[in-house]
C-alpha cells in the first residue's frame, strides 16, 4: 500500500488528514517507498542522527546508514543547510536524497557538491563552503575584538576617574580610552 507523506515535515501518516498532526502542513503526497517509522532506528539524544543497533549513524529522515553505497558526503551552502538541517542549526545527518527532498519542500535552490563517492567533485562547492566558513569565522573574530575593545575602553574610562585631575597617569589613561573610542567609531562607520 502507498503511504501518505507530509510534504513539509516528511512524516508518514496512516491516512490523508486535512492538516499534518506533527507540523500543521497541508500539502501531502504519496510514496510507495516511504520509510515505515516503526522500522527506522531510534534518534540519538540530540535528534541529529538515527542510531543503528551497531552504533553506526544514519539519516534522520530515512535511516540509511552513513557510508553505505548511495550515501556519499553531499555539501551544500551554509545558509541552505541551516534552513533544512534536522536541528535547525548546523547539526544533523541527512542522506543526499533526503537533503534534496528537504530543499525541494522548502523551495530552496542552492549549489552543492559531493565530497566522496563516484560523483566526487568538490570544486567549486568545497571552495565556496571553505570561503563561507572563513568569512563566518572572521566575522566572529571581529565581533569578539569589538567586544574586547569596548570592555577595555569602559575600564580605561573608569580608571581615569581614579587619578587626580592633573596627572600623567590620568592623561595617559584618558588618551588610551580616547584611542579605543576612535577605533570603535571607525569600525562602526566602516560597517554602515
Amino acid at each position: 500500500m502507498t503511504a501518505v507523506v507530509c510534504r513539509t515535515c516528511r512524516m508518514v501518516l496512516d491516512s490523508l488528514p486535512g492538516v499534518c498532526p506533527a507540523c500543521g502542513g497541508t500539502t501531502f503526497g504519496s510514496s510507495a517507498d516511504a520509510p515505515d517509522p516503526a522500522a527506522l532506528p531510534p534518534l540519538n539524544e540530540l535528534g541529529s542522527a538515527r542510531v543503528h543497533p551497531d552504533g553506526w549513524p544514519g539519516c534522520v529522515d530515512c535511516g540509511r546508514r552513513y557510508g553505505d553505497p548511495g550515501f556519499p558526503d553531499l555539501v551544500i551552502e551554509n545558509d541552505a543547510w541551516r534552513a533544512i538541517s534536522p536541528n535547525h542549526d548546523t547539526g544533523g545527518l541527512l542522506c543526499p536524497s533526503c537533503i534534496c527532498a528537504r530543499l525541494e519542500i522548502a523551495g530552496i535552490e542552492c549549489q552543492g557538491g559531493f565530497l566522496s563517492g563516484p560523483l566526487c567533485n568538490p570544486d567549486p562547492i568545497y571552495t565556496i563552503r571553505q570561503a563561507e566558513n572563513r568569512a563566518e569565522a572572521a566575522e566572529a573574530a571581529v565581533a569578539a575584538l569589538v567586544e574586547a575593545l569596548e570592555l577595555a575602553r569602559n575600564r580605561l574610562q573608569r580608571r581615569a576617574l581614579d587619578f587626580p585631575m592633573v596627572s600623567a597617569e590620568r592623561y595617559e589613561t584618558t588618551e588610551w580610552a580616547d584611542e579605543a573610542t576612535a577605533a570603535l567609531a571607525a569600525y562602526r562607520k566602516a560597517r554602515r
